[in-house]
């Protein structure tokens, strides 16, 4: 089963809040004194001037209602927070929900130059670190007590690879370049030849 996915409005948001799947539910209401969905939306309405983008996801198949919101909003010139939500229904969309993350996601990502984006996600059982792979993200650092009760979240991250190989070869070729101009390396001998 496909996802069809579009422009996250208020009807979405709302109706995903208001039918969260346990997980969800339980990731919101460790870090916030009320699990009121009206102030999660509030929220998501607070940060929406930075959002990259908000899209609200449908089954190809099956229910009309949305199942998930995802959205990714811009912290600093090149980070990036990523946000989702779903509802009961997800495991019709879970699976290929990693493939529209590599589609949609990744490329707005890189089409804003961001270099890394992040995530918390709640340790439970659903913690899959093959999943948030298959995505192509990573954990960095061990899990964190950020919830009220001390419970403990993941720091899941995305880093732009196409940036950093730039960067490298944007590096090396500066390096070449001062080698062919005759700069000696600190005790070299002023020859790239010599690997010295």
């Amino acid at each position: 089963m496909g996802i069809i996915s579009c422009a996250a409005d208020d009807y979405s948001i709302g109706y995903v809040l208001t039918h969260l799947r346990a997980h969800c539910a339980e990731e919101l209401a460790r870090t916030r004194e009320s699990d009121d969905a009206r102030l999660v939306f509030d929220q998501i309405e607070d940060l929406a001037p930075h959002a990259i983008l908000r899209m609200a996801l449908f089954a190809s198949e099956g229910p009309v209602e949305p199942i998930a919101i995802a959205m990714v909003y811009k912290v600093s010139s090149a980070v990036a927070l990523f946000q989702s939500f779903s509802t009961t229904r997800w495991p019709l969309i879970a699976a290929e929900f990693v493939r529209w993350f590599r589609r949609v996601v990744v490329p707005e990502l890189e089409h804003h130059k961001i270099r890394m984006a992040e995530t918390h996600v709640l340790v439970t059982d659903e913690f899959s670190e093959r999943w948030l792979r298959a995505m192509g993200m990573e954990s960095s650092g061990p899990p964190e007590p950020r919830g009220l009760g001390g419970e403990l979240y993941q720091r899941v991250v995305w880093i732009n690879r196409k940036m950093e190989a730039d960067h490298v070869r944007h590096r090396q070729g500066v390096l070449a370049s001062i080698h062919r101009a005759g700069h000696r390396r600190p005790g070299g001998r002023g020859d790239p030849a010599s690997g010295r």
